[in-house]
């Protein structure tokens, strides 16, 4: 017969393994901040004013200013803001029209709306560019939204201040991706594109990516290199700019230095490096609007 004591012994010792068993190991580290192997990058502030695209294939320059972008001489600061029933601003440059125009596809998910609509929206009207920010519906699923996109690029191009043969879209993040679906839809009504992290769309962007052969207009793409966290967004930029690049298009990938913590943030607002880049883009391709007109 076991002794009481030997029987708490045993007890005692159990519970102990099982402890033991169930002890907690720590979590590993989260993934390095850095950039993925074999990526070249074009650092703006480092680059000459005409910096080389990525790949060298390319042709197409991009140009950087120290500065943030301020109205020209000839367009009043002052500008008219609208916001529209479902959220979405128009912003108007003072002044008489017509205007090149823009329109600008946020990022984010569900109720989540990722990138600046307002300060997007104010700061192209401020730089002599009607612009039209469009917010999208709160769903987390793609349904429904290129078409709104499309919507609100006719809207845009058929306002009374606008010139429709001077065109211009630009996204973020998943706005990026739909921005690029809808150039495919009417390449034809497109005149510049920036593309800005684009995301994959739960790998809608490998399915996009084979349609690009009727693109036009001249692309942009921009992502900082630290952009690696919700997914690799440096792997998707280059992956957009080599298809692109195959397919024959005039297209500069654009690499930013690491931004903060996570540097899909950088699209987060209006702000440089990346915003007098995107101006510079839309001032060669599209253009301020000359008094005269």
């Amino acid at each position: 017969m076991v002794k009481p004591i030997g029987i708490f012994l045993l007890i005692a010792i159990f519970f102990t393994g099982c402890n033991a068993a169930i002890k907690e190991v720590p979590a590993p580290p989260g993934p390095p901040r850095l950039a993925p192997p074999g990526v070249k990058y074009i650092y703006p502030e480092e680059s000459s004013a005409t910096p080389t695209p990525v790949p060298p294939t390319s042709t197409a320059t991009s140009t950087s200013s120290p500065s943030l972008t301020a109205p020209a001489a000839d367009v009043p600061a002052t500008v008219s803001v609208e916001k529209l029933a479902d959220g979405s601003y128009v912003c108007r440059p003072a002044g008489a029209g017509p205007f090149p125009a823009v329109l600008y596809n946020h990022g984010g998910l569900g109720t989540v709306v990722g990138g600046d609509m307002l300060g997007t929206c104010r700061a192209l009207a401020e730089a002599g560019y009607l612009a039209r920010s469009e917010k999208r519906p709160e769903t987390r699923h793609l349904t429904g939204h290129l078409e709104q996109v499309l919507a609100a690029l006719s809207q845009l191009r058929s306002h009374a201040d606008a010139d429709p043969n001077r065109v211009g879209l630009i996204g973020f993040s998943r706005g990026g991706l739909l921005t690029l679906q809808a150039t495919i839809e009417q390449p034809q009504s497109m005149h510049a594109v920036v593309l800005m992290a684009p995301a994959h769309g739960k790998n809608v962007m490998e399915q996009t990516l084979q349609h690009v052969s009727s693109i036009v207009a001249p692309v942009r793409v921009f992502v900082s290199e630290n952009d690696l966290y919700q997914t690799n967004h440096v792997q998707i930029a280059h992956d957009v700019e080599d298809a692109l690049s195959t397919a024959g298009k005039e297209v500069v990938l654009t690499i930013y230095p690491s931004y903060e913590d996570d540097g899909h943030e950088l699209f987060f607002v209006v702000q440089e490096p990346y915003w007098n880049d995107l101006i510079a883009f839309l001032d060669q391709t599209i253009g301020r609007p000359s008094r005269g007109e």
